[in-house]
């Protein structure tokens, strides 16, 4: 989603960005909504925002979600869940960039003791980009000038145009490195036997993936999950999916990426999981990186009567199949297969409402 339009008809082309940031929904006893306010260190002063911030290099965006609640609002709590995952475009002509930022979205429940007057425990940011933190209502929340994805969140309309201006001390954008290449391309960390040679390069790549199930409502023996192999190996199965263009939401990457890799049209289904893995090793293309991969991991659904194919030509699959999934140790799976697997398995039994250990899925 752009939300300011482009004008490059007086001025050089921007330097296309990414960042990745994490956001709370936090309520009160009351089911208001803490919000808060961008100061004037931020390019959008006046605007409210969920409390969270930028990623640090490296940093899971579970850690990060609760560390910008607590630098922003004073409360500490240590309990956060994946909710959603969503991302806009904002020229910020006097920076010189067209900024893309991906917003991961967790539920953050406030302990029951902490709940009720919660509001007079709130405390400012000291001399950051927010300087005002509040619990309003959802009327409140109407008249305020909002971020567009906080509107969207609470069902509001769409709020005016922003208006990016430069900040008094203006705040890094949290910018790491180059978005490529893709996670399941990386080798594995380089040993501590192994010299490299120069300095790594900070690369931060989020990506999104699907695990797709032939018959979930069977038990495990009789399902099949959908895979695809990584061209040029050998037998290494990865999930269908892949990294995120600039400008790309995670659901709209998650399409392209599948119908690029197993030609099947996908039926969007629900975050369940968000990721990260950090590591110094070498790309495919020899450079030496301080790599940080965040995993937006989906539920959904393709069809089963249609044979699934690989389209994109001299890409990074070369053969998508179904696999079931009790051979899964075997089959060259790599671990994030397995893991995205058991993460699936643990969804659907909240969804049908049985006690964690009421069947023999694998963990």
């Amino acid at each position: 989603m752009r939300v300011l339009p482009t004008d490059s008809q007086d001025r050089e082309p921007l330097r296309r960005v990414q960042r990745t940031a994490a956001y709370a929904v936090v309520t009160d006893a009351d089911a208001r909504l803490l919000l808060v306010r961008a100061s004037a260190r931020s390019d959008l002063r006046g605007r409210w925002f969920l409390p969270g911030g930028g990623l640090r290099h490296g940093e899971h965006p579970y850690d990060g979600v609760l560390r910008e609640l607590t630098e922003e609002t004073g409360l500490k709590v240590s309990l956060a869940t994946a909710r959603d995952a969503t991302s806009d475009v904002i020229d910020l002509p006097h920076r010189g960039v067209s900024l893309h930022t991906l917003r991961l979205i967790y539920d953050v429940e406030l302990p029951p003791g902490l709940a009720v007057g919660a509001a007079s425990q709130l405390r400012p940011e000291l001399d950051g980009t927010s300087d005002l933190a509040r619990f309003v209502s959802r009327e409140e929340a109407a008249g305020l000038p909002l971020m567009p994805f906080v509107a969207q969140l609470l069902g509001l309309p769409a709020p005016p145009p922003l208006r990016p201006s430069p900040p008094d001390r203006p705040e890094p954008l949290g910018i790491v490195g180059d978005p490529e290449p893709d996670p399941d391309d990386v080798p594995e960390p380089i040993s501590a036997s192994g010299t490299p040679v120069g300095e790594p390069v900070p690369v931060q790549r989020p990506a999104a993936y699907a695990v797709l199930i032939d018959r979930p409502e069977a038990e495990p023996a009789g399902q099949r999950i959908l895979l695809t192999r990584l061209a040029g190996s050998k037998n290494v199965w990865t999930l269908p999916g892949g990294g995120i263009d600039h400008g790309e939401s995670p659901l709209v990457a998650l399409e392209r990426e599948l119908h690029e890799e197993t030609g099947l049209p996908y039926t969007a289904g629900p975050l369940i999981d968000i990721g990260s893995r950090h590591f110094v090793g070498r790309a495919p293309n020899g450079q030496l990186e301080d790599f940080h991969g965040l995993r937006l991991v989906y539920a959904g659904s393709v069809p089963i009567d249609l044979a699934p194919r690989v389209i994109e030509v001299d890409g990074s699959t070369d053969l998508a199949a179904w696999m079931p999934v009790t051979e899964l140790d075997r089959s060259g799976a790599v671990s994030a297969v397995r893991e995205s697997f058991a993460i699936w398995t643990r969804y659907r039994r909240r969804q049908a409402g049985r006690p964690a250990g009421s069947d023999r899925m694998p963990e």
